[in-house]
């Protein structure tokens, strides 16, 4: 054999390898079952082949695509494929095994598996209305009722199904210090108080699937927020999660601020004692504040509840995040009983730019409530184009 026909094969046989590696899921169980017998999932499964953008990414030609990444990561939870979720998310043995071993109780029965691939292919159909992210739960509730009713499931089954989809990006949101731990109490409260481990185990588990399968390469999971998640597989874990609220929603947002994917356990410790630091740092801020001012922002860390905003924290210093927490609450709870159950932001802006606002002595609090914060609702909101233009302002009186 010459040596040209010898790399030839090898070049053959590397790209074999890798072919095998990204495949992605082409068996779909009960997908004809569910199309035949529902008329609305088999118009909302069309939505998805014809969707041309996944949300706001383009990480997928289709929605489709996206939910045949999640059907691929379970059942390469079912096939006891740790490498390959330790090449794409860097998940360690032991946190690999937590989850296979909450996915088998979820499909050891054939009715529940079959429950949970409707969920998997439905759960994002309100993205097919939305054409975006925001809003997409909501929007799903009343498509999957229809569904589960065509398909003749009894209404106790049907609940739980609008739950699981109108709840699904929440263990993600709460790792991310979104979802308060009000919020979180309320929904162990009205969905799990009998402690049925049921609906906490599908809940956590989906949102792993779901967002393992946000990107191609490896969506948003990684060892850190996947603990994080299936650990809410546990009652008692949640709930101590609710005891714990303030300081577990304040580490969560310091947390949320250093790179998520870590390859060692030393890169892990420095991301801790970093975020102790900030959280420490943000304390003795707060501490400078007045004794209103500190119960505001303790309530408000408790009880609101942020959208889409995890990324306003990003190279925020703990005095700028301080200030923005003072302020968000004097909005939130402007006295009167009147109070704001949310915080969202309109657009991005440069971080470093709104941390250098926030730390402006220039610029009074009350100047910067009125003028960047508006109410709409229920919810407060940021705007950063206000935000951006007085920046501009600023910067020119100062150069004045």
């Amino acid at each position: 054999m010459s040596i040209g026909k010898f790399f030839l094969i090898v070049a053959i046989l590397v790209q074999s390898v890798a072919l095998a590696d990204v495949k992605t899921v082409t068996e779909t169980p009960y997908l004809e079952e569910f199309v035949e017998l529902s008329p609305t999932f088999a118009e909302y499964w069309k939505g998805c082949k014809k969707n041309s953008k996944f949300g706001s990414n383009t990480y997928w030609a289709s929605l489709e695509e996206k939910v045949m990444m999640v059907l691929e990561s379970f059942h390469r939870i079912i096939d006891n494929d740790y490498e390959w979720y330790n090449r794409r998310c860097g998940l360690t043995p032991d946190t690999f095994k937590k989850i296979r071993s909450v996915a088998e109780k979820i499909s050891a029965k054939e009715k529940d598996r079959k429950l949970f691939y409707l969920e998997m292919y439905a759960v994002d159909f309100g993205r097919v209305v939305t054409n975006r992210g925001y809003g997409h739960e909501e929007a799903g509730i009343p498509i999957i009722e229809k569904i589960m009713k065509e398909l003749e499931y009894d209404d106790a089954t049907i609940e739980s199904g609008k739950k699981l989809v109108r709840m699904h990006t929440m263990p993600g949101e709460i790792f991310l210090g979104e979802v308060s731990p009000n919020t979180v109490d309320r929904i162990l409260f009205n969905y799990a108080f009998d402690k049925e481990p049921s609906f906490l185990q599908e809940w956590s588990f989906f949102n792993l699937l779901d967002i393992n399968s946000i990107s191609e390469e490896g969506g948003y999971l990684y060892e850190a927020n996947a603990l994080f998640i299936i650990n809410f597989a546990d009652w008692e874990y949640a709930e101590k999660f609710v005891c714990d609220g303030y300081k577990n929603r304040l580490y969560r947002i310091a947390v949320s601020t250093f790179p998520k994917r870590v390859d060692n356990k030393d890169k892990r410790r420095d991301i801790v004692r970093k975020t102790d630091k900030r959280v420490e740092e943000f304390e003795a801020c707060i501490e400078k504040y007045s004794e209103e001012d500190r119960m505001k922002i303790e309530r408000f860390l408790r009880v609101v509840d942020f959208h889409y905003t995890a990324a306003m924290f990003t190279k925020m210093s703990p005095k700028a995040m301080a200030r923005f927490m003072k302020i968000s609450s004097r909005s939130a709870f402007p006295g009167n009983g009147i109070y704001y159950s949310h915080m969202t932001s309109m657009n991005t802006m440069d971080a470093t730019e709104f941390d250098n606002y926030l730390l402006s002595d220039d610029i009074a609090d009350k100047q910067i409530s009125d003028s960047c914060i508006s109410i709409k609702g229920r919810s407060i909101v940021w705007d950063q184009n206000k935000i951006l233009s007085n920046i501009s302002c600023i910067s020119r009186l100062l150069r004045g």
